[in-house]
């Protein structure tokens, strides 16, 4: 067996030589037909190589989808979930300025109902001091 059918992995030919053919002492081996037998050994093993080589494009074609498809994927999960990132900091966001305004409102609220308490209070001091004053001097 020689190195290229090994290489092949076809054990199921064995090449005989013009020597080998010899030996064997066939009155019916005639050179025409030796040669004849050699193109079509020679045909067989381009054959066996054609298929070998398609085998493996085949294989490394299988390969690269695999890895576009989850390549693919990969980019899909890490886009959705940018945008999920996104949407979340955006509520975080919204909720904040909607508490701070609230806060605010509430306190800027606070100060001016202070603020009227104050002068009514004031106001009304005022006037029983006024009126307290008015009956001390009556």
């Amino acid at each position: 067996m020689t190195g290229e059918e090994t290489m092949m992995g076809d054990q199921s030919f064995q090449y005989l030589t013009m020597d080998d053919m010899k030996i064997l002492k066939d009155d019916s081996v005639h050179p025409a037909k030796v040669t004849e037998c050699c193109c079509l050994m020679l045909l067989i093993s381009f054959d066996h190589i054609y298929c070998y080589l398609l085998d493996i494009i085949v294989e490394v074609v299988v390969v690269v989808v695999v890895v576009v498809i989850v390549t693919l994927v990969v980019v899909v999960v890490a886009v959705v979930l940018v945008v999920v990132v996104a949407a979340v900091v955006v509520v975080v966001v919204v909720v904040i300025i909607v508490i701070v305004v609230v806060v605010v409102v509430v306190v800027g609220i606070g100060v001016v109902v202070d603020a009227r308490r104050r002068r009514s209070s004031s106001s009304s001091n005022r006037r029983r001091r006024k009126a307290h004053s008015v009956s001390n001097h009556q």
